[in-house]
């Protein structure tokens, strides 16, 4: 037993219209964030850096650009702080005289710190490798 055309032509349309009202699949969710800044060093390059990012939670994704002065010293880095782990980087995407685009997969715990509006990443640069600032991201 076979549909014939037109109602076959009907399903499909109404399959089509249903699928149409289907919020974005949770992958493409995403939750902005933006950096609060405390150089470490007496360092008050960071005056005027920004730091935003999208956290993806399907994906477990933190997707982060910063951007600087062009007079001040650039990113080289950016680190994870994790309370029990050793702070790891992210991979950083681009690179140019002001600005740096990366992105880091989170674990559960820093996926829950960052939730908590606890999550700190720390900025290297040529001049302090190990840390010239840090940031502390709320949303």
């Amino acid at each position: 037993m076979t549909l014939p055309i037109r109602a076959f032509i009907k399903i499909m349309l109404v399959a089509t219209a249903l699928l149409a009202c289907i919020p974005q699949a949770f992958a493409e969710r995403s939750v902005h964030y933006t950096g609060i800044f405390k150089t470490m060093h007496s360092n008050h390059a960071f005056a005027n850096t920004t730091f935003d990012a999208l956290f993806y939670p399907a994906a477990h994704v933190l997707r982060y650009t910063t951007t600087w002065p062009t007079t001040s010293s650039p990113v080289t880095a950016v680190l994870v702080n994790s309370p029990l782990a050793k702070p790891h980087s992210g991979t950083t995407e681009r690179i140019t005289a002001n600005s740096l685009t990366g992105s880091v997969l989170l674990t559960a715990e820093q996926e829950s710190t960052l939730q908590q509006n606890q999550l700190s990443l720390t900025l290297s640069t040529k001049t302090f490798p190990h840390g010239a600032a840090k940031v502390l991201l709320t949303h």
